[in-house]
């Protein structure tokens, strides 16, 4: 029983290790996501401002 568990042991390491760096990628994603819709929202605001001045 305990020799199959460290079998196993090195793989759930590893998958631990993936799904840490998959949660790293999709936070970085995220991220990067927020800050598009803001820099949108921005110019979409200039946009506005822009219009509402003859």
């Amino acid at each position: 029983m305990t020799a199959r568990l460290w079998r196993w042991l090195p793989w759930v390491r590893r998958s631990a290790k993936r799904r840490q760096a998959d949660a790293l990628v999709a936070a970085r994603e995220w991220q990067e996501a927020e800050r598009e819709a803001a820099r949108r929202r921005v110019i979409e605001q200039a946009e506005r401002g822009r219009q509402d001045r003859p």
